[in-house]
């Protein structure tokens, strides 16, 4: 997926950077994962959005979106598109109602984490911190691990298609104050999610997961995380700018064949 010099690059381009990067590529096809940097758990802060959704859809059953009300359609648009958190806790809510309340909804969601092959990664169920909203935007999530969800969604194995397109489609729409990062590095087609908040350090950790050039047999999934060494939101996201750029550059975007459902390694 990477040209020949990827790793030289990278190297050059974190040494440069005031803070530390972690990116994993995982093909939509056939061939394995990749992972540049240390890939430590971080905060899914916002991206873990896009689990929330698809959890209750999934938990609709049989055409979930059909089921979906017209409130919960509107609540989607703002969660994904403009990363609304009030809209999301909203969606979380009613997946709480039907699956018994936190942790239920929150194990139904790990569920879909290891149908895409995550053997590792649980949702937390704990209080938020200080500055945080959500419960599950405090869960741990290795860039390795949140490449293998977004390319089992995009793939299809999580909910029907007509559903993923829907997700997809949102991720799509993303708005232009929030379309930062890689939704700025110029690539064709992409779907994404954000995310950041502060670190126990005090500086912001900021991230981004995403699908390049979806829908066609050439689609990679990406996970990227910024920790920045001190300052502000500000600082993760022009790190994240230089990651698209330099990943719009040294990444091979190739037809591969079709692996099925089973996540890469």
């Amino acid at each position: 997926m990477f040209a020949a010099s990827a790793n030289a690059s990278f190297a050059r381009l974190t040494a440069q950077l005031p803070g530390r990067l972690e990116l994993a590529v995982a093909p939509i096809g056939s061939g394995s994962t990749e992972v540049l940097g240390s890939n430590e758990p971080a905060h899914g802060w916002s991206t873990t959005k896009v689990p929330v959704l698809v959890a209750l859809l999934k938990a609709r059953g049989e055409r979930g979106l059909d089921r979906l009300t017209a409130q919960q359609l509107a609540l989607a648009r703002s969660a994904i598109t403009e990363s609304n958190n009030e809209s999301v806790l909203a969606l979380f809510a009613d997946l709480e109602q039907m699956k018994g309340g936190l942790v239920g909804a929150s194990r139904y969601i790990q569920g879909l984490f290891r149908a895409s092959g995550d053997s590792e990664t649980v949702v937390s169920v704990a209080p938020p911190p200080p500055g945080a909203v959500t419960t599950f935007g405090q869960t741990e999530w290795r860039p390795s691990e949140s490449v293998k969800f977004f390319r089992a969604l995009a793939v299809g194995c999580l909910i029907p298609s007509g559903e993923t397109s829907y997700v997809l489609n949102l991720m799509e729409h993303i708005e232009s104050s929030e379309s930062w990062g890689l939704g700025s590095a110029g690539f064709r087609s992409i779907a994404f999610k954000g995310g950041w908040g502060p670190s126990p350090s005090g500086a912001y950790l900021v991230r981004q997961s995403a699908i390049i050039d979806p829908g066609s047999s050439r689609a990679v999934a990406v996970s990227v995380v910024a920790f920045p060494n001190s300052g502000s939101f500000s600082t993760g996201v022009e790190m994240l700018g230089r990651a698209g750029t330099w990943l719009r550059r040294e990444l091979r975007l190739t037809p591969r064949s079709g692996a099925g459902c089973a996540a890469t390694e």
